[in-house]
């Protein structure tokens, strides 16, 4: 019951976030756009790489973003609360999701009761200045960042809505509405860049396995599937009546040295399942090379090794007691590994949707998203040569 709760709640979210956005405000002096951008600089002494999302003058946080600091590894999750009104001047305050917490705390993850990373800065359209603050020391941290292109694709912001009607057997109407929120490769990017990021998006969304020529083309790549289903599904009867949402964001979440990491999530109705999903999927791209980068590309299949270290790296991360039974937690009874990887500087994430692999009765079911990392020093003979070499380790 509680996930159901959950699901109409994100729902709720999803449609206040997205629909409001039918037009994008017009640039002027006083209204800002909605923005992708990507900085660089210092945070404190740590080098920072920070992708910042967010949506004027609708208050939308479209799903997060992401930073990480040069020195440490892994990647950083965070919600972008809106200001009191849209001006360069406005402080933001954001939030970092609290990874490493105890399981029976993830429920209360955003609340009061759970102390995380925070930081409040204001944005302006070449920069971003704050303060980090870290609750188990009380440290406090100042923010310099510039936007920064000159390691990284060129993205701008992207919004599009379809939507298609049908009769079904019994002369119901039914209706399919689909939106796109997220980038799109900009003017200034390379052109064979931009071809093979848009025929790899094309590949990851089955959508028509071609290289998306027009700007207007790339939410049509996960139109596309969405609508099939919904045809193929209304053929069939298996819908009866109603309208079915397709919302669909792509942003990147990590992107360097040539290396992109592309992030697609949303809501939205799955008509083989019959369900709602919001689970989110991660495209891993070697820009520099021009390749695809699957686990198999970067992994030697080892499972039986790589299921020890993200057990140990998930009993650390969550606190588990010594004597907690895997089996008393997961579906499949010991710990899953999955092909759903994000690639960044010091290693690798393994993201999972909780609700299909944690029990009913787990609080963490009720997560959005679990990420575990492990570091390449971790992996060692388990990544490929090539990769190794890619990245520059021995």
């Amino acid at each position: 019951m509680r996930r159901i709760i959950y699901s109409l709640i994100a729902v709720c979210l999803f449609n206040t976030m997205i629909y409001g956005q039918a037009t994008d405000p017009t640039d002027s002096a006083t209204v800002l756009k909605n923005v992708y951008r990507h900085y660089t600089g210092m945070t404190g002494n740590h080098k920072t790489s920070f992708d910042f999302r967010f949506g004027f003058p609708y208050a939308s946080a479209f799903g997060g973003s992401t930073y990480y600091f040069a020195d440490e590894g892994g990647l950083n999750f965070f919600i972008t609360t809106p200001p009191a009104a849209y001006s360069h001047s406005d402080v933001f305050r954001a939030q970092v999701f609290p990874e490493n917490i105890p399981l029976s705390d993830i429920g209360n993850a955003y609340s009061t009761l759970v102390q995380t990373i925070r930081f409040d800065f204001t944005f302006s359209n070449d920069s971003i200045t704050g303060k980090w603050f870290n609750p188990n020391s009380q440290e406090q941290l100042p923010i310099r960042l510039k936007e920064d292109n000159s390691n990284m694709q060129l993205f701008t912001f992207k919004y599009a809505a379809d939507s298609v009607e049908v009769t079904g057997k019994n002369n119901e109407r039914l209706k399919a509405v689909a939106t796109y929120t997220g980038i799109e490769p900009s003017g200034n990017m390379k052109k064979k860049d931009a071809a093979f990021i848009n025929e790899a998006i094309a590949r990851f969304t089955g959508g028509p396995g071609k290289e998306a020529k027009g700007t207007d083309e790339l939410p049509q790549l996960f139109f596309q599937p969405f609508f099939a289903g919904f045809h193929a599904a209304a053929d069939k009867g298996k819908i009866q009546d109603g309208s079915f949402n397709g919302i669909f964001m792509l942003f990147p979440v990590y992107s360097d040295d040539g290396f992109l990491v592309l992030q697609a999530g949303g809501y939205h109705y799955d008509f083989g399942s019959g369900t709602y999903t919001n689970a989110n999927s991660y495209l891993c791209l070697d820009v520099k090379n021009r390749k695809i980068l699957l686990a198999g590309d970067i992994l030697i299949q080892n499972n039986d090794l790589l299921k020890k270290l993200l057990e140990n790296a998930f009993r650390k991360k969550y606190q588990l007691d010594a004597g907690k039974k895997l089996s008393e937690l997961f579906i499949a009874g010991t710990m899953p590994v999955t092909d759903n990887i994000i690639l960044v500087s010091k290693g690798l994430i393994f993201s999972y949707s909780p609700a299909t692999i944690f029990r009913e009765n787990e609080d963490i079911a009720d997560m959005e998203e679990m990420r575990i990392f492990l570091s390449y020093d971790e992996l060692g003979d388990m990544l490929q040569p090539r990769f190794k070499e890619r990245i520059g380790l021995k």
